[in-house]
């Protein structure tokens, strides 16, 4: 068995650790569901009147709060509406063991404080707006907080996908914690439908030859819930690579178009143990839409890109149908430019500068390229974009604080290059620190004598606040320790 990650094979829903049982009541004339035009979730457009468990997402009409045991917690509604002076509030208490409601008197505004929490309880809220005339009906279920958690054994979260070879069976084993763990209930559903298992923590599964999703259902005793589905997929030996690529590990080819108008064909191989149910499709990368676009009609594993005036990047995914698994594979295309850039007077594309505060910094690209009409640049601060620095130079008139800067350069055929720097608080002092006579920062002295005198040579612009210390590896704490005294350019 191995676990698959490189895709999300199926999309499932991921029930978070809340319990959201059926609130069973007692229909009565003004239930909603006795009453069509009370449906939960209506928004009148006259009064453009909502309703919602306030800390909650307004689409939403049932919310779980656990509250610790013996504590009680303020239930609130949040509203909206275009005129608000009509809007009235009703609370109910439920008995769901027996499908009772409950009015509760004189407790008509938009919070209720509840009984004092030793297990469940289960209130509702009637929203009226009476300008509109529409009712929304909200649910509020408060349990005693438990900390419940659950994940499968070895993964985090409450959602797993696990591969399979045909004919094995797979054991499925789940970590729970909760303050208090007596009266912990477990049921598994085989393909949300079936109920499977004896009841504990444990599954083992049938023989497996399809793919298949168990969910498990945990329940503590006092109403909270948590779900872990865990999808199994058939593993098929399945991948996939660049057609042109020698290393089949590898996902993404780039490819340098001799000019501007030149077709290209983008190639994939793949392998599967079954290759009855590989299917493939295209996207062409959108820069305004920021994601990829489906390409029309491509569904082959080859694709023709014709007429490439810019920089484009096309993805090939490709699905097996048999372990349900979607690969991807990326195609970058460039337009020869010879597009280079360093930064003025140093010839290298990171550099650090250092000014005192107060002071003026300047920073400049130095571009060259063989086409160098329709090159654009983009400074950034900090990752903040400079909007009024469009230039090949950005000027900083007064130096605050130290920064880091990047500098982001395109040519006309879509090629971007990237400068960056530190912009640090100071002086540059030009300090430059050497090993004795070498011209590195390291020696190896080989000596017969007992001691041996070491030394450093040290050149700067300004040589007066320059100082020492000296270090000795310590073997046994594998680090180096001071040596207190030696605070001189040599030591013996």
């Amino acid at each position: 068995m191995k676990r698959k990650s490189k895709v999300l094979i199926r999309l499932l829903t991921a029930v978070l650790c809340i319990s959201l049982l059926p609130v069973t009541v007692m229909a009565s004339p003004d239930d909603p569901a006795e009453d069509p035009e009370q449906d939960i979730g209506i928004t009148d457009t006259e009064n453009n009147f909502k309703a919602w468990p306030a800390n909650e997402d307004p689409n939403v009409d049932t919310t779980l709060i656990p509250v610790p045991h013996g504590k009680t917690t303020v239930l609130e509604v949040a509203v909206e509406a275009d005129d608000v002076s009509g809007i009235s509030y009703q609370w109910y208490k439920y008995n769901v063991s027996i499908g009772e409601r409950t009015t509760l008197d004189g407790e008509t505004n938009s919070t209720l404080t509840t009984d004092t929490v030793e297990g469940r309880l289960d209130y509702g809220c009637e929203v009226t707006d009476d300008i509109s005339g529409i009712t929304q009906w909200l649910f509020f279920i408060v349990t005693r907080e438990n900390h419940l958690m659950v994940n499968l054994q070895g993964e985090e979260g409450t959602y797993s996908i696990l591969s399979f070879r045909p004919g094995n069976q797979i054991t499925l084993t789940l970590d729970v914690s909760a303050d208090d763990m007596d009266g912990i209930r477990y049921v598994w559903i085989k393909d949300n439908q079936t109920a499977v298992g004896d009841g504990t923590n444990v599954l083992v599964t049938d023989e497996l030859y399809e793919n298949t999703l168990y969910s498990c259902h945990v329940y503590d005793k006092f109403g909270n819930e948590c779900t872990v589905d865990i999808y199994l997929t058939q593993d098929n030996l399945f991948h996939v690579w660049p057609a042109d690529s020698e290393d089949k590990e590898n996902i993404t080819m780039p490819y340098m178009l001799e000019q501007a108008g030149d077709s290209k064909e983008l190639r994939v191989s793949y392998e599967a143990e079954d290759d009855s149910q590989i299917s493939f499709c295209w996207n062409l990368w959108d820069a305004a839409a920021d994601d990829y676009i489906t390409i029309d009609g491509a569904d082959g594993s080859t694709y023709l890109a014709e007429n490439v005036d810019s920089g484009r990047m096309y993805r090939c995914c490709v699905t097996d149908g048999i372990s349900d698994e979607t690969q991807y594979v990326y195609f970058n295309l460039s337009i020869e430019n010879h597009f280079q850039a360093v930064w003025a007077g140093n010839d290298d594309t990171y550099i650090e500068l250092y000014r005192p505060i107060g002071s003026t910094a300047y920073f400049e690209a130095s571009v060259s390229a063989d086409d160098m009409a329709g090159i654009t640049y983009k400074w950034y601060i900090n990752d903040e974009l400079v909007k009024t620095a469009t230039g090949s130079f950005l000027i900083i008139d007064s130096v605050e604080d130290e920064a880091e800067i990047l500098c982001m350069i395109e040519d006309g055929y879509g090629t971007i290059l990237y400068l960056t720097a530190f912009l640090g608080i100071g002086t540059e002092n030009h300090l430059e620190v050497f090993s004795m006579e070498e011209e590195g920062n390291s020696v190896n002295i080989t000596t017969d004598d007992d001691s041996a005198t070491i030394y450093v040579r040290v050149s700067a612009d300004d040589m007066s606040g320059i100082s020492y210390d000296w270090y000795v590896w310590n073997e046994e704490n594998s680090e180096y320790d001071l040596i207190e005294g030696e605070n001189e350019s040599s030591i013996t």
